[in-house]
């Protein structure tokens, strides 16, 4: 990820925040229809719950971006404790693939290449991390 992209992170953000109630279903029926067994992970959580888990997630994905060294340890840790739920890598693949399709829902007819390969990169980071400890257990 660059700078460029880091900034446009941060000039998005709070856009793509507001948004997340209205759009956080986009998400998970993208996530449903790529992966129907990804269902069991939310099984427990109510529309409004996973809505908090994502705008969480976000907020978390953004905070990334100022401070590497503080999220990638917290990271680890949301990866390490999703192995009991049975999460692998493919799971994190396809959150990202429904990541970027809400986001381009969020953002609608301003979506574009500059958005998009600013919010992939920086889910690729994330992702990068979580899988290596999914994977690897590291």
């Amino acid at each position: 990820m660059n700078d460029s992209q880091a900034l446009f992170i941060r000039e998005t953000y709070e856009y793509a925040l507001h948004k997340i109630p209205q759009a956080a279903h986009v998400l998970f029926q993208k996530l449903i229809e790529l992966s129907p067994e990804s269902e069991r992970f939310f099984q427990n959580s109510s529309g409004q719950q996973r809505q908090a888990m994502l705008q969480a997630a976000i907020h978390k994905i953004v905070g990334s971006v100022e401070n590497w060294e503080k999220t990638k340890p917290e990271l680890e840790l949301i990866a390490a404790q999703h192995i009991n739920y049975g999460l692998r890598p493919e799971h994190i693949a396809y959150f990202g693939q429904s990541f970027i399709y809400m986001m381009q829902h969020i953002f609608d007819r301003d979506w574009n290449n500059e958005l998009e390969d600013a919010w992939r990169a920086i889910y690729q980071r994330i992702a990068e991390v979580m899988i290596n400890v999914v994977f690897w257990g590291r």
